[in-house]
């Protein structure tokens, strides 16, 4: 015989714990960063051909393919990563990482420099995106954590 123990309303954190509210809001604005990774650049694509000289529109399509690679591959890396330094850990470096990777997008010079500045980008996001889910999962369950997700 097992008894289930009750999980609270609130995430267990450091400090003053957040709402539900606060808590569906953060993980919500969290997951969409990877659609704004990929939507934000769909109507940039022929601009950022223009600029870097790309002159195939299907070329301009590996703007995109690259940050799904580097999306795709690597949450397999990051959920050990989240379990091992911490959800909070993870997910802070990983939006620092992003900006860079964003920074890196915006200033390169060559298409290539774009492309692998977009697969980091997609890569390290995607440690977000992992840590969100795992702190969903952690701090909720059965119908709560629905609600949440």
């Amino acid at each position: 015989m097992t008894a289930e123990t009750p999980v609270s309303d609130a995430p267990a954190m450091r400090g003053a714990p957040i709402g539900f509210v606060e808590f569906v809001a953060l993980v919500a604005a969290l997951m969409s960063l990877t659609a704004l990774g990929i939507d934000s650049m769909l109507p940039a694509l022929p601009a950022i051909g223009e600029s870097l000289g790309i002159a195939s529109e299907n070329s301009r399509q590996y703007i995109v393919t690259a940050f799904v690679i580097g999306f795709g591959v690597a949450q397999l890396v990051h959920g050990p990563l989240a379990d091992r330094f911490g959800r909070r850990t993870v997910l802070l470096w990983s939006l620092g990482l992003y900006a860079l990777a964003n920074v890196a997008c915006a200033l390169a010079g060559s298409f290539t420099l774009l492309l692998i500045a977009r697969v980091a980008g997609g890569a390290v996001i995607a440690a977000a995106r992992v840590a969100t889910i795992a702190l969903v999962r952690d701090c909720y369950h059965g119908r709560a954590m629905a609600r949440v997700m």
